[in-house]
């Protein structure tokens, strides 16, 4: 989602209606899903220290499992080249003013990107638990265009596509289907089983 704040997906060609975002995370949290993982990105045109917290606080509503924060890079030969992309200062103030947030909500830094929460199992321990997850084994649920999904037997995705003008396509296409139309997944392939020897 990168951002809650539409101006900001807009200004990186990632043009998103923030409602359909929010209801979103409220169906993922009804359907109960074990973990909720959000990606978050910060250096975006535009994006100031208290539209970053906005949107930091409004995914944190959610006690999502796991946060990812993304900085923007600006690759060369890219649309995002040409943009207003702010100063690596900026983005470090910005990922300063993040990661403290997070720690302070209780959240465990895992790597640069990665924030896991703590959280305490079924049998009331105190120690926080950390889960070993594996999406190819334990299975994950990816939504959005292009968004890839794994369980232990099948590897799917909804169409994706790299040059500008089947990309477009690609997201118009999915943006205009009705929910009858997500019954299914038509491209993806079939893992075989691992053969495990016993020793």
């Amino acid at each position: 989602m990168q951002s809650l704040l539409e101006v900001e997906t807009r200004a990186v060609g990632r043009p998103q209606d923030s409602t359909t975002v929010m209801r979103a995370l409220e169906r993922i949290r009804e359907t109960g899903f074990r973990t909720l993982n959000v990606d978050l990105m910060y250096g975006l045109p535009g994006q100031t220290p208290e539209s970053w917290e906005a949107s930091l606080r409004g995914v944190l509503a959610f006690e999502p499992e796991e946060l990812y924060l993304y900085p923007l890079y600006a690759r060369p030969k890219t649309g995002l080249e040409r943009m207003n992309v702010p100063e690596e200062d900026r983005r470090l103030r910005l990922y300063r003013e993040g990661r403290a947030l997070l720690l302070e909500r209780g959240y465990e830094q895992v790597s640069m990107r990665m924030f896991r929460r703590s959280c305490v199992p079924p049998d009331g321990e105190a120690h926080p638990y950390r889960p070993v997850y594996c999406c190819q084994e334990d299975g994950m649920v990816g939504l959005g265009c292009g968004a890839r999904s794994y369980t232990r037997r099948l590897h799917y995705s909804t169409e994706y596509a790299v040059s500008p003008g089947a990309v477009r396509t690609l997201i118009r296409d999915y943006s205009t289907r009705s929910e009858d139309e997500f019954g299914g997944a038509h491209h993806g392939y079939i893992r075989p089983l691992a053969k495990v020897s016993r020793v």
